[in-house]
């Protein structure tokens, strides 16, 4: 991984600090269910066709708060647990070389992010930018049927910036919103959502709904040649106040 330099960070937040406008103080949590299906290479595999890594329904959960503090980032948390598994015929991995007809693959890539950002709003509409890291946790095991087995964590932090904005519709509970965070073209991490709230004063129970894509393509994570998208829907519960 290409390490950001305290310079950069430190003349980034001199520039876009004095934009900043307060907040009013708010809160909001969610947790719901992502559809994913990985497409894509890593290291010589492809991951679709040689390990048979198909869809499955993987966690999600955020929650952020904003203050009214000046010049003082606001906080969001994400976290994503994600898990595949499949039966393929891949032929090697690194080191070891797979003699059986059929293989057995493994995927775990967990995610944390950690953002600190700046908002400002106008009627209806809010902008939201700042930065974070995003802490990647995970391994690939590759097991054949003579139980000759590789294994690789994937565990390396990454810098990201962070971009949001939100659009409430007028007279109705409906907030349609879109954030992305990136690392130039190594990684991307696009949402676009739409939020109900189902109650509409005091504490706000809602539910959400959308599509999200993530883009790797990066040698950062361990050293390994990865070439990888992951994509679906999504759908959770909220509360904001």
């Amino acid at each position: 991984m290409k390490r950001v330099s305290v310079g950069f960070i430190a003349f980034t937040v001199s520039v876009i600090t004095p934009l900043a406008h307060a907040d009013t103080l708010s809160a909001g949590f969610g947790v719901g269910l992502w559809k994913t299906s990985p497409s894509g290479t890593l290291n010589n595999i492809n991951i679709k066709q040689d390990a048979g890594l198909g869809t499955e329904n993987n966690s999600y959960a955020w929650a952020y708060i904003n203050h009214p503090l000046p010049f003082v980032p606001n906080v969001r948390i994400e976290r994503i647990d994600q898990s595949y598994s499949g039966t393929g015929t891949v032929s090697s991995f690194l080191d070891t070389s797979f003699n059986g007809n059929e293989t057995h693959t493994r995927m775990t890539l967990d995610q944390t992010d950690a953002l600190l950002y700046w908002g400002f709003s106008l009627p209806l509409i809010r902008f939201d930018y700042g930065l974070g890291a995003k802490q990647v946790s995970g391994d690939v095991t590759i097991t054949d049927i003579n139980s000759n087995s590789s294994h690789q964590s994937l565990n390396e932090t990454l810098p990201i910036g962070y971009l949001s904005g939100q659009l409430s519709l007028p007279s109705l509970p409906i907030t349609l919103s879109a954030d992305t965070k990136t690392l130039r073209s190594r990684f991307n991490d696009t949402t676009f959502k739409a939020r109900y709230d189902i109650t509409t004063f005091g504490l706000k129970l809602g539910a959400e709904a959308g599509y999200r894509t993530q883009i790797i393509n990066s040698n950062d994570i361990n050293n390994l040649n990865i070439d990888m998208k992951i994509d679906g829907y999504f759908a959770g519960i909220t509360l904001v106040f």
